[in-house]
């Protein structure tokens, strides 16, 4: 584990990586910014056409700075102190035993899941097969 100041382009090289903050809250996070399919600015998260006020992000993508590994962003919207009861909801289908339940089988987890402070999901999408293009659940 390394912190977002540690994490220069030489230590981070060859590996897959997680990093909690988004551009406002991880120097990282904000290195990779341009290359990233989402916004992360001015408050909101904007996906889409759209801007979430005041919203936190899960995103998966390949690591831009590392071909073959992967990066992934979670972006808070309150005080990581808050965060339980968000995460709780947001984790719940991925424990799921799909041997148990027909809807844990068709469960799938978005490479981009956008929510409120609740945990309400207020926009999900996955990448293609070749990770180029983000589309919506939704549409």
């Amino acid at each position: 584990m390394l912190s977002d100041k540690e994490a220069l382009p030489a230590a981070t090289a060859g590996y897959s990586l997680l990093l909690i903050g988004g551009p406002e809250d991880n120097s990282l996070a904000r290195r990779l910014a341009p290359s990233l399919p989402v916004d992360f600015g001015h408050g909101a998260i904007a996906v889409g056409g759209q801007a979430h006020r005041g919203s936190g992000a899960a995103l998966v993508l390949p690591n831009p700075e590392s071909p073959g590994f992967l990066l992934g962003i979670i972006s808070l919207p309150f005080p990581a102190a808050e965060a339980e009861s968000c995460m709780r909801r947001l984790l719940a289908p991925l424990r799921a035993d799909p041997a148990a339940s027909p809807q844990a089988r068709a469960f799938r987890t978005p490479d981009l899941d956008v929510f409120d402070k609740s945990g309400r999901r207020l926009w999900a999408g996955s990448f293609g097969a070749e990770w180029k293009e983000l589309k919506s659940w939704y549409e």
